[in-house]
């Protein structure tokens, strides 16, 4: 699996999971209220027989010597539970080792740690992912920018990082499937490991893999034997290899096929709106890509602030689905506009509602794209222009319902 189809799977899986929590939202801020009155009624509770109590009962209640007071004090120590789905953004987030999560936990922060126990699927976007003796009875679906280390349990991990660290006490339940740049394990897989590392893989001499190892990197690696219970496969993986004309074929009929789709969706389904879009005037080109970069650094941070309340949880998080299946179309969307003034110019490109410009603009975006350091420059600035004539179309929306009904 490469490591753009496995980054596309972790965007997808977490948007699917974010927008299957929002009908259990407000039994969620339900439960949250029972559970704090049923605290409360307990702490009456306990502070009330404390005071029925006479000195000499309460010090039989306690274990050698200790007072009702005393007991209560170390009732209050409990480990903290959270009987819902956690939804945390920030700079560092930890679940602390006296902290259980009985439901899913979705993390987006710079460093995220977790001590504690999660019960269901632990869903990360950070630049670091540690799991410090923590236990995850779920799968874990990870896109890291640069370390992910394992040193506690977990069920499954699906994961895009730079670097991946197996330590010597971690334990992976299940499988395990990873894109990385450099990999080192060192701990025990219950299952497959299906890792493609492009710089170096290491399998340690306390490593124990029960499945088989399905691996692909520049150089085949020795490994001690006794390691590994099933079978292992090796696939040759280097820059040739990745970057192959095969390779260049299906990255552009991928996002030719997508973009068609979009092209094809909005012209016959929302004709309005595609009308809005392709006749957007050129001078605006500008105020697209202000608008795009706005939107692109803005929305995060209002949907970060609306989840950090119980109440904006749903918003947040429908914000946040809204935000990303918007960033995905935004290349279609700067496309379908450019063609349409293409073929304002060139009328042979105009045919089929501007199917030729279309296909021609989307290639030429694509060889631009390959072009070094610049083509990421360029793909930039075409996916904010594409989020930026988005918003304005539908503020034009706006605006035209606006006078209609003056």
């Amino acid at each position: 699996m490469s490591r753009k189809s496995l980054k596309i799977l972790l965007v997808l899986v977490t948007i699917l999971s974010l927008v299957s929590t929002f009908s259990f939202a407000t039994d969620e801020t339900a439960t949250d209220n029972t559970n704090s009155a049923a605290t409360t009624t307990s702490e009456e509770n306990s502070a009330s027989t404390s005071e029925e109590t006479t000195d000499g009962t309460t010090a039989e209640e306690g274990t050698d010597g200790e007072t009702t007071g005393e007991t209560t004090g170390d009732t209050e120590t409990e480990e903290p539970s959270t009987n819902h789905d956690l939804y945390v953004t920030g700079t560092d987030i930890t679940v602390e080792a006296d902290e259980t999560v009985n439901g899913n936990a979705f993390l987006f922060g710079d460093t995220v740690t977790i001590r504690g126990q999660i019960g269901g699927d632990l869903f990360v976007v950070a630049n670091t992912l540690n799991v410090d003796g923590g236990q995850i009875y779920g799968n874990v679906f990870a896109l890291a920018s640069d370390t992910i280390r394992l040193d506690g349990l977990i069920y499954d991990l699906y994961a895009v990082c730079d670097n991946l660290t197996v330590a010597y006490d971690g334990l992976t339940y299940r499988d395990l499937k990873v894109t990385c740049n450099t990999a080192s394990i060192n701990g025990v897989i219950g299952k497959d490991v299906n890792i493609e590392a492009r710089e170096s893989l290491t399998i340690e001499s306390d490593c124990f893999i029960y499945g088989n190892l399905n691996y692909s990197a520049p150089t085949e690696i020795d490994i001690a034997d006794g390691l590994i219970e099933g079978d292992t496969n090796y696939s040759e993986l280097s820059i040739t290899s990745s970057n192959n004309v095969l390779g260049y074929v299906i990255s552009l009929l991928t996002i030719l096929v997508f973009t068609l789709i979009v092209w094809l969706v909005a012209s016959k389904l929302a004709p309005k709106f595609y009308g809005r879009l392709t006749t957007m005037a050129p001078k605006k080109m500008a105020l697209s890509i202000l608008v795009g970069l706005l939107a692109l650094i803005i929305t995060p941070l209002v949907a970060a602030l609306l989840m950090m309340t119980i109440v904006g949880i749903p918003v947040g998080l429908a914000l946040l689905a809204i935000y990303m299946i918007a960033v995905v179309l935004s290349f279609a969307m700067a496309v379908m506009s450019i063609a349409a003034k293409l073929a304002s110019k060139v009328k042979a490109l105009a045919k089929l509602n501007n199917l030729l410009a279309v296909i021609l603009v989307t290639i030429v975006l694509w060889l631009l794209s390959l072009i070094p350091y610049a083509g990421l420059v360029i793909t930039f600035v075409v996916i904010l222009a594409g989020f930026g004539m988005l918003i304005l179309s539908v503020i034009n929306k706006k605006e035209k319902t606006e006078k209609v009904a003056e």
